[in-house]
């Protein structure tokens, strides 16, 4: 929840209504990215997972 409430990196998702959030430190991995769909009400996370890459535009 912490990704979703106080994400460091947004970035918008190749699907319309859909953002990645980012966020450091979170777990084994550098980064924990969630998938968040805008488009229901309440908006609703697809999926997260651990990534060791940057997201995309990240400037520290």
């Amino acid at each position: 929840m912490a990704t979703v409430t106080a994400p460091e990196h947004v970035h918008p998702d190749p699907r319309p209504q859909r953002e990645r959030y980012w966020r450091q430190g979170l777990g084994p991995s550098r980064w924990l990215l969630a998938v968040i769909d805008l488009g229901t009400a309440p908006a609703q996370i697809v999926t997260a997972y651990g990534n060791r890459k940057d997201p995309p535009g990240w400037t520290p």
